[in-house]
């Protein structure tokens, strides 16, 4: 499953689908999607890039790091990492867009 969701479309469903399978989880599973989460991040195809909204993709990915963190103690420290970066990178997409009417759409 997680090995779908390196196709640039759709993330935020794919990752909700994941969010949803969670309670199946196993640690091993949880450090791939980690690993997988790290690379969307900070590699060449930038997930933030890729998708149509942006913002709501912030949103389910906070949540599920917010999930993994509860369940998971032992990666607190890497789901807070993950969820400064994307903060600042959710802080830069809002600031890139110049028109309020497309913010008002990526905000709904």
């Amino acid at each position: 499953m997680i090995e779908r969701t390196k196709d640039p479309e759709f993330y935020e469903l794919k990752i909700y689908i994941i969010g949803e399978l969670f309670d199946l989880m196993k640690y091993q599973h949880l450090d791939d999607f980690l690993n997988h989460i790290e690379t969307l991040l900070r590699g060449d195809k930038n997930v933030f890039i890729y998708n149509t909204n942006p913002i709501k993709l912030a949103m389910v990915i906070i949540d599920i790091l917010h999930k993994i963190k509860s369940k998971f103690n032992i990666s607190v420290f890497r789901t807070n990492i993950l969820k400064h970066e994307i903060e600042e990178l959710t802080k830069k997409v809002i600031r890139n867009i110049s028109d309020s009417e497309e913010l008002k759409q990526l905000l709904k």
